[in-house]
């Protein structure tokens, strides 16, 4: 019975993909929990620096401005010029000024985002619920919350995993598979070192959520239309729905199917960085970032490693949506230099860990690796040092 409970609950956490298809719900249209100006500015400036290099209009448009509503005299007050200016990272106070003298403007439209998805969710889930179920990756329930706010309901969620958030946590019921409330911590350490690519196996197959638009009194999601990304997540889940077949096949020779054992093999994947595994993912972008059109890729490219410092190699390479793959510049095969790459990035996110917890490292006299939490310390414990 445990082992097919393991089971339930394991497909229960792939099922994710396939809930959108029932209920689909846009975040950024349903979170209501922002109380004051100061709040309202401070969730709207979150994706700013992903605007850099770009216009003023298009930051504008994805915080639900509509620039043709707006008089270009109340822009030219915070130093601007026109709609097609081109925001900085130099451009954060006034933004932040014109972003609170736009006000006004904001409100209306979040009001008719938030109305239009009352609409939808009011339109997709019957008034005969007395409690609404729901399933998602994770991580703060905050969908949860809204959805919850809106319809007045009780609502229960089943995630991959969960965090420790007072506010949140305190008044709704979640329960996280593979991490509950940010326990065991070492799970959650794993999922989120690689967030991307765990938001990757458990996104719609259509396409996320971009907005919605009323159509002969019936409200239709607008979806992302990324028909490649969108391919491949699906190609993803009926992967993972075929090996559950095959477990469901041979169940009763598992001795145990425990959340480790169902994560393990995903985990290996992501922290082997094969070489051929890299190469296909090179090939996969995406704008996940709501109303943002720049695109994120997976994999980043890097010239040779005696061409870069050592901290910008992990900059780069870290700053893949993948963590830690990369590519190295004009190779078409698996090289030396790869291989050594792999094993530098590790080393680096080692030592780089180590140093944010204020640890050394050293050895015992036995060769054993002995960690410190500063350096006095390790005199005192450790007389060889």
């Amino acid at each position: 019975m445990k082992k097919v409970l393991s089971m339930i609950i394991t497909i229960t956490m792939l099922i994710t993909c396939i809930f959108s298809t029932v209920v689909t719900v846009n975040a950024e249209n349903v979170d209501i929990s922002i109380d004051s100006l100061e709040d309202v500015i401070s969730f709207l400036m979150i994706n700013l620096n992903n605007y850099f290099g770009k216009t003023l209009k298009e930051f504008l448009n994805s915080v639900y401005i509509d620039v043709n509503d707006v008089d270009i005299d109340i822009i030219k007050v915070f130093s601007f010029e026109t709609f097609d200016d081109i925001i900085t990272d130099k451009d954060i106070l006034r933004i932040k000024k014109l972003l609170a003298k736009l006000y006004g403007y904001i409100k209306v439209s979040l009001e008719e985002k938030y109305n239009i998805s009352k609409q939808y969710l009011q339109q997709e889930i019957s008034e005969d619920f007395k409690v609404i179920n729901i399933v998602d990756v994770g991580w703060n329930g905050s969908i949860q919350e809204a959805i919850m706010n809106i319809l007045d309901k009780d609502v229960v969620g089943y995630y991959f995993g969960t965090k420790k958030n007072k506010r949140v946590n305190s008044f709704v019921d979640m329960f996280g598979y593979y991490f509950d409330f940010g326990e065991p911590n070492d799970n959650m350490d794993k999922v989120f070192e690689q967030i991307m690519m765990y938001e990757l196996i458990f996104s719609a197959p259509h396409g996320g959520v971009v907005d919605y638009h009323l159509k002969n009194d019936k409200v239709i999601p607008i979806l992302n239309n990324d028909e490649s990304y969108n391919e491949i997540i699906m190609k993803f889940q009926n992967s993972a729905f075929d090996i559950i077949k095959l477990y469901i096949k041979y169940i009763k020779y598992f001795d145990s199917l425990d959340r480790d054992f169902c994560v393990f093999s995903y985990q290996k994947f992501l922290n082997d960085y094969e070489y051929n595994d890299v190469i296909n993912f090179k090939k996969l972008e995406t704008d996940y970032v709501i109303g943002s059109n720049k695109k994120f890729k997976f994999v980043n490219v890097i010239s040779a490693l005696d061409e870069i410092s050592d901290e910008e190699f992990y900059k780069v390479a870290n700053g893949s949506l993948w963590s830690g793959a990369f590519l190295l510049e004009g190779e078409t095969t698996k090289t030396t230099s790869y291989l050594e790459g792999v094993k530098k990035f590790k080393n680096l996110k080692f030592e780089y860990f180590l140093q944010d917890k204020n640890l050394y490292m050293s050895y015992d006299v036995g060769g054993n690796e002995v960690y410190y939490f500063n350096e006095m310390d390790q005199k005192i414990m450790n007389p060889s040092y």
